[in-house]
């Protein structure tokens, strides 16, 4: 994927607007990106069917769909703990760590952490 194409995923429903618009597109195109992308979920730019295939053309040449790529996990057996790597789109990595419920004679609730790192 060519890094000089614009990340649709992270952009707001007026920021999708002002960069269809920039492609000579309505700002109602953006709106219509905004529910494919977080509305539907979807990622495939090609499959987005109430865009016109010249647009989509057009925005595949110039946009892309990149979320971040699983890179590894591993689960504690002692605790059930299930720790996660991901990379993200600008090469640095996170890590996520899911902490399973306690046993129902504690108090308590699932929780997760993310850290951020270089």
């Amino acid at each position: 994927m060519s890094p000089s194409r614009q990340n649709l995923l992270g952009l707001d429903q007026s920021q999708l607007a002002e960069f269809v618009e920039n492609l000579g597109e309505r700002p109602y195109r953006g709106r219509q990106l905004f529910g494919w992308l977080y509305t539907r979920g979807v990622d495939d730019l090609g499959a987005m069917s109430d865009l016109s295939r010249e647009f989509r053309e057009r925005l595949q040449l110039a946009a892309e769909v990149r979320g971040i790529a699983p890179v590894a996990s591993r689960r504690s057996s002692l605790d059930g703990t299930t720790k996660f790597l991901f990379a993200l789109s600008d090469g640095l990595k996170i890590e996520s760590v899911l902490i399973p419920p306690p046993p129902p004679s504690r108090r308590g609730r699932p929780g997760a952490t993310t850290s951020r790192g270089g």
